[in-house]
């Protein structure tokens, strides 16, 4: 909903896929599939298009992701 440079690349009215919102920032991490990157972005910055739905195609990529994890 807003322009938003992803590495050169302006996302504004771009689909991405929505992952998870964090606890810490209260942003919404979201992947996009054309540009094979993440963003960060408030409440104010996006729309989820159908909450509680998703796409066969989505799930598949969501199913391989893992949140990093810091070990020492």
């Amino acid at each position: 909903m807003v322009d938003y440079d992803l590495f050169g690349t302006n996302v504004k009215d771009n689909l991405g896929v929505y992952l998870k919102t964090d606890q810490v920032t209260n942003k919404h991490l979201v992947y996009f599939l054309e540009i094979e990157e993440w963003g960060e972005f408030k409440d104010e910055e996006v729309e989820r298009t159908d909450p509680g739905e998703v796409l066969p195609v989505n799930k598949e990529l969501v199913s391989r992701i893992v949140t990093m994890k810091t070990t020492y």
